[in-house]
């Protein structure tokens, strides 16, 4: 919170120039002056040096910081001096009146240099922010080409496959058969890989758009799962849907929360042991509709649990290969629509994730 506000302060007063800001310190300085003199000894107006110091330090730089120190206290001392002797204050040590005027400059002096020290390091950690955004920048341009191109040739190896598949199934022996099929297999996996690149690489540079509209949230659920139900049936899996009878009409992103609901039901249905179920729960809770994904699989480690929506993060107890991009490109499309998500682990055995989409 406070780091907020010093961020809004300086960006406002960098935009001052430094005429503006010597200026209003002098001024400063000669209204404290003549405060100073006006209370008398009983009120001390010098601790409000400091923020001239502070100001002078930060936008402008520490020889002025440090000079108007000195002036700063040269005039305490003089308020001081013309108080005691018009006062006829007996027995004033001008000596001990001298040493508090070194302590309150060395204090002020101190206090500009450490804060000319941070200043530096606040712009040194700035221009490294700035080349990792640069870096971040390039490194997404880069791999979009490159997705780009290989999107290309890969399309036309996964559909020149399937066609052979289709209308080769006669005339090929079982082992050419085989080999096609593992080429479709692989190209369709290569092609997850691209698309999941190119989503981050968006989602990275801050492209990424929801397009929402009205839509029947349960039927859309529905339509997914019956999809998904033939790699269910390669596994002997059940998909048994839950849902309440009044699941409202919502507002999302078909095409985004389609990516999420694939990912999340990919997941439980890979992870899930042959003849078993995953189950898809839809349920209001409060101003939300939560979609969960329950499977019966391994569950998720301990040490994998808080870096499970993490940006290339894979487990190294994972035997699978993957980017480790779905549940993080997952996370952030569903920030995206004001919604949640997360994990928890099932009491008997495997995991559920779930997510939420609010009601407006």
């Amino acid at each position: 919170m406070l780091e907020n506000h010093f961020k809004r302060i300086v960006w406002f007063l960098s935009d001052v120039p430094q005429s503006r800001i010597k200026t209003g310190c002098f001024i400063l300085l000669i209204l404290l002056t003549f405060a100073d003199y006006s209370t008398g000894l009983h009120y001390g107006f010098s601790i409000f040096y400091l923020l001239a110091v502070l100001l002078l330090t930060w936008f402008v730089n520490l020889s002025t910081a440090i000079t108007f120190s000195s002036l700063s206290i040269l005039s305490w001392f003089l308020v001081r001096s013309i108080l005691i002797t018009t006062g006829n204050t007996k027995g004033f040590d001008y000596v001990i009146l001298t040493g508090e005027a070194a302590v309150r400059l060395l204090f002020l002096i101190t206090t500009s240099y450490v804060l000319n020290l941070l200043k530096k390091d606040y712009a040194i950690r700035a221009k490294q922010n700035e080349e990792l955004i640069e870096l971040g920048n390039l490194k997404n341009y880069f791999v979009g080409i490159t997705a780009h191109d290989l999107r290309n040739p890969l399309s036309i190896i996964e559909l020149s496959s399937s066609v052979l598949l289709d209308n080769g199934r006669k005339n090929l022996t079982q082992e050419q058969l085989s080999l096609a099929e593992m080429i479709y297999k692989k190209s369709l996996y290569m092609m997850k890989l691209i698309e999941d690149y190119l989503d981050i690489t968006k989602i990275e540079a801050g492209y990424l758009e929801v397009n929402k509209s009205y839509n029947d949230y349960a039927a859309f659920i529905e339509e997914i799962v019956s999809i998904n139900e033939i790699l269910a049936n390669k596994k002997n899996i059940h998909i048994h849907i839950e849902k309440e009878t009044d699941i409202p009409i919502l507002q999302f992103d078909r095409n985004k929360i389609n990516q999420v609901v694939n990912n999340l039901l990919f997941n439980a249905l890979h992870y899930s042991d042959p003849d078993t179920a995953v189950k898809v729960v839809m349920k209001t809770e409060e101003s939300s509709v939560i979609t969960e994904f329950i499977d019966t699989g391994p569950g998720v480690d301990a040490e994998d649990v808080s870096r499970l929506f993490e940006i290339y993060y894979r487990s190294k107890k994972r035997k699978e290969r993957g980017t480790g991009l779905g549940l993080a490109i997952s996370k952030k499309i569903v920030e995206a629509h004001n919604g949640k998500i997360g994990f928890r682990k099932n009491t008997d055995s495997g995991s559920t994730f779930w997510f939420t989409l609010p009601i407006e």
